[in-house]
């Protein structure tokens, strides 16, 4: 919402999103399913930390590397599709959002191996 706000400088009020167009609508909801899939992220790694099966430097060093892979990886695989009709709820979308958040699981396992 940070960068919403920002972007649109919605001080003066949320009429501003009326200036929205339809790329500035897909370039929001691809950068809202990157963070959905990175605070996913962050929460596992945070349960890590809590058991005691991911170290503070791994936590950070896989953090980071995950936020540049989502980011990444969103981009290139919702890209090119009709985001702003999307079934959000259906298997296309969410089947895409999970094989993202399994990838970035992985950075995790590799950065705790």
């Amino acid at each position: 919402m940070g960068e919403l706000y920002r972007r649109f400088d919605l001080e003066d009020g949320i009429e501003n999103f009326d200036r929205m167009t339809e790329a500035d609508v897909k370039d929001t909801l691809i950068l809202s399913v990157s963070n959905h899939i990175f605070q996913r992220f962050v929460h596992t790694v945070e349960k890590g930390l809590q058991d005691g099966n991911v170290r503070p430097d791994q936590a950070e060093m896989a953090e980071h590397d995950a936020k540049e892979y989502i980011r990444g990886k969103v981009l290139v695989d919702f890209g090119d599709r009709d985001v702003i009709h999307m079934d959000w709820n259906g298997t296309e979308a969410t089947g895409l959002i999970e094989n993202i958040f399994t990838q970035a699981h992985i950075i995790l396992e590799e950065a705790t191996s």
